[in-house]
């Protein structure tokens, strides 16, 4: 349970009171003082932002220095950010389903880009926040300073001082756990609400910027510079993501957004134009599980692209570059064996209107063509409508239209809790 500050005085009076004993006093506005993180001001960081959450840190919050040069792709997997991509099975089974080309998995998931652009993070595993003193650098090599470099430092510190405060009153959300390792879309929903909410709780923190800028503000500032200008659209598009579509859930719900996180990536984006989160299909394929064990088969992995993930696997493939190639999305799930060293695969979807559910038929109909063509990846899908449902499947006898239909087991949900629910009863406890 989270512990409250009781009754806090009025934020103008405490920012006022504060900001004029930071101004006066001696306290430098750097994080790296003589080489050491500058204790300081991250004690004056940690003030700000436990009085705009109205929380009290529960431990100390420890701040490191973490040079570029320190950073690899296990300090990322580690930390909780990504679902290690390294694993074998899944590996195969993405690879089949056209998310990942035959390339270096890490690259597939950013790792590369991250490692050379970001000034911040916060490792779950140690609980340390850890900050980064070299510049971001593009592709290219060319570094991006800062101009405003004080005020940007003492954000990011900020930023990843709330991911801290977080993980110690919602610790839920930062712990490993085994049924949302196959929940890609709700990760990635649950990844908006908690960066969202950091952005917007550090830049309340910074009191002598003023109340944290409107979201439809944001979104019109002409964009700066910065290191990821020179990376591919779809590659910025899935890293910018949580940050766009979060800091706006944050600002109208603030930290009630961590205490009912969305479920899925479309309420995440559904959230400009309403409050009101659209419930959808969660759909499980685990029966289909001891059908292809007693064929002989063993199960890869399974997933929910979602609609931002079918957006995105839309694009790379060239078969839409429209942002809303997600519409009308309703729910989906995927799944994977290894048959006798083949990968099969079938992925149901399901549509809010029948003209939705049939030009996405077409478009996976497409999108498996450029897979062989692109990717050189044997897709050998057979795709079928069924009403509002579009099934991709691999030629295989279980995997008829009609088996795949009846093993499906679907629930309407609306919530995070309701969507575990329906996975709980399948899941596999450590």
């Amino acid at each position: 349970m989270s512990s409250k500050r009781a009754f806090p005085p009025p934020r103008t009076q405490v920012v006022l009171a504060l900001t004029l004993l930071s101004a006066t006093s001696c306290v430098s506005w750097k994080v790296i003082v003589d080489g050491e993180i500058n204790q300081e001001l991250v004690d004056l960081v940690v003030e700000g932002v436990a009085f705009e959450m109205e929380l009290e840190p529960t431990a100390p919050i420890p701040v490191a220095i973490l040079h570029r040069d320190e950073i690899d792709a296990s300090f990322f997997y580690e930390s909780g950010g990504l679902h290690d991509p390294r694993d074998p099975d899944r590996a195969r089974a993405e690879t089949a389903m056209g998310i990942r080309s035959r390339t270096d998995p890490d690259a597939e998931f950013g790792v590369e880009v991250r490692s050379r652009v970001l000034r911040g993070l916060y490792r779950s595993v140690d609980r340390t926040v850890y900050y980064v003193p070299e510049p971001p650098v593009s592709s290219s090599g060319v570094q991006f300073i800062d101009p405003w470099a004080a005020a940007a430092d003492e954000y990011i510190l900020a930023h990843e001082v709330v991911h801290a405060f977080q993980h110690q009153h919602y610790p839920q959300y930062f712990e490993p756990d085994e049924l949302w390792a196959e929940q890609f879309d709700a990760r990635r929903a649950l990844h908006a609400t908690i960066e969202g909410v950091a952005d917007y709780y550090a830049a309340r923190s910074m009191w002598f910027m003023g109340e944290p800028i409107h979201p439809d503000e944001r979104d019109s500032q002409r964009p700066r510079p910065s290191a990821l200008d020179e990376e591919h659209p779809l590659m910025q598009a899935g890293l910018r993501f949580s940050y766009d579509h979060g800091y706006r859930l944050a600002y109208r719900n603030g930290l009630a957004l961590l205490d009912d996180p969305p479920a899925s990536t479309e309420q995440v984006m559904k959230a400009r134009d309403t409050d009101r989160r659209e419930a959808f299909d969660a759909i499980s394929l685990s029966e289909l599980e001891g059908r292809f064990e007693e064929a002989g088969c063993r199960r890869l992995h399974a997933n929910t692209l979602g609609a931002f993930g079918i957006s995105i696997w839309l694009q790379s493939l060239g078969v839409d570059t429209s942002t809303s190639a997600g519409k009308g999305w309703n729910g989906d799930r995927w799944i994977a064996f290894d048959c006798y060293g083949r990968v099969v695969t079938a992925w149901l979807s399901t549509w809010d209107y029948p003209a939705a559910a049939m030009h996405f038929a077409g478009r996976v109909r497409r999108a498996s063509e450029q897979m062989r063509l692109r990717r050189s990846i044997a897709s050998d899908w057979t795709v079928t409508r069924h009403g509002l449902d579009v099934l991709a499947t691999s030629y295989h006898r279980l995997l008829a239209p009609e088996e795949v239909l009846s093993a499906a087991r679907r629930a309407r949900v609306v919530t995070r809790d309701e969507l575990a629910a329906h996975f709980a009863p399948t899941r596999t406890d450590p």
